[in-house]
């Protein structure tokens, strides 16, 4: 079986949307998507984390129009098969909630060299990697755990992904393991296997960006005009202190033609609370969080939503569009979109 599935990947194959949902129409240069990684509990048997489960919440909220994973959904490692298929399932069902479609790059707990592991990850999850183009990017997933390869790209992977970089066009690689560690990390497999000479082919072609996993930190460095960025605080231990990195983060990023910017945001800087009528927001980040699909139910059918913020007792108001609004047995359900300024708290309040 483990053969036919190595036969196939040799034609990169496209990748799978663990969440179910495919993605969106691509008719613009501008698109936005999310970038998170290591999420995975402490130990076995432990479940999906608060941590993630309030990511994905935020997420699901920001409505990007993708999310790429750098790996370790699953502890995995030393459990066994069942305990494994169980985790899968928590998170799987998870992801289907996400309402995005969720694209990941195998990490060593998914696979930890287990051939029973590498199967049952490609019959759940689809390919061990592959690419998917969006906007005019193409973004390759690439998997630094290939049974008999880890922590490096297999002969097969390698070629397939030298072939797909001849073709020029702004590109994003998603992998686990770091091309370059961060200064002061000594964990034995920091990085990937021959990391010159993958990087030696990313400043060849067109890479604008790297995102790795791994290292539970959140770390920029900049090589030769490649970004690479370090992004494993989805839920896993953190592996550093706060001050070099150690902290629970997403990644924002917004493309504009061929250019990218990444914002990071804390996981849990959204903080909602509802007050009467009206739905309270804190965003405790230090950027701008755009929401696209924020639902806020009522009782009955609103004739308008009035969003604003507020410092020091006074009050801006707030661009907002409603998305689309349906009466469910739950109440009316009414789905927002507007920008949550930084260190402010935004107010949504119905009009009838």
């Amino acid at each position: 079986m483990l053969t036919a599935i190595a036969v196939s990947l040799a034609i990169g194959p496209a990748l799978r949307s663990l969440s179910g949902v495919g993605l969106p129409p691509s008719n613009s240069s501008q698109f936005e998507f999310v970038v998170m990684g290591d999420n995975r509990p402490a130990g076995p048997g432990m479940g999906a984390t608060d941590v993630f489960k309030q990511t994905l919440r935020e997420v699901s909220w920001i409505h990007p129009n993708f999310v790429i994973s750098s790996g370790d959904l699953l502890y995995g490692k030393e459990e066994s098969l069942a305990a494994y298929q169980k985790e899968a399932d928590e998170v799987a069902g998870l992801l289907r909630q996400l309402g995005v479609p969720f694209f990941n790059a195998p990490g060593n707990h998914e696979i930890s060299e287990r051939p029973e592991f590498a199967a049952e990850y490609v019959k759940r999850f689809g390919p061990l990697y592959g690419s998917f183009e969006y906007g005019g990017w193409r973004f390759v997933a690439l998997c630094s755990e290939e049974l008999g390869s880890s922590p490096g790209l297999s002969p097969t992977q390698n070629e397939w992904l030298g072939g797909l970089l001849k073709q020029l066009e702004p590109t994003v690689v998603f992998l686990h393991r770091p091309v370059f560690a961060r200064p002061g990390n000594d964990e034995e497999g920091k990085t990937v296997a021959k990391p010159e000479a993958l990087h030696a082919l990313f400043r060849a072609s067109d890479v604008k960006g790297v995102f790795e996993g791994h290292d539970h930190v959140c770390n920029h460095q900049t090589h030769d005009g490649v970004e690479y960025w370090i992004s494993g605080g989805a839920g896993a231990p953190l592996d550093a202190l706060p001050q070099d990195g150690g902290f629970f983060h997403y990644l924002v990023v917004k493309v504009n033609g061929d250019h990218m910017q990444v914002d990071v945001v804390p996981s849990g800087s959204i903080q909602v609370r509802h007050e009467g009528n009206n739905v309270e927001i804190g965003n405790y980040s230090d950027v701008d969080i755009e929401l696209a699909d924020f639902t806020v139910t009522t009782d009955k059918v609103p004739t308008t939503f009035k969003v604003y913020n507020q410092k020091s007792g006074k009050a801006k108001d707030v661009d907002v569009r409603v998305v689309q609004t349906e009466k469910t047995v739950a109440g009316v359900v009414s789905r927002l979109a507007f920008t949550l300024v930084k260190h402010r708290m935004t107010v949504v309040a119905p009009n009838y």
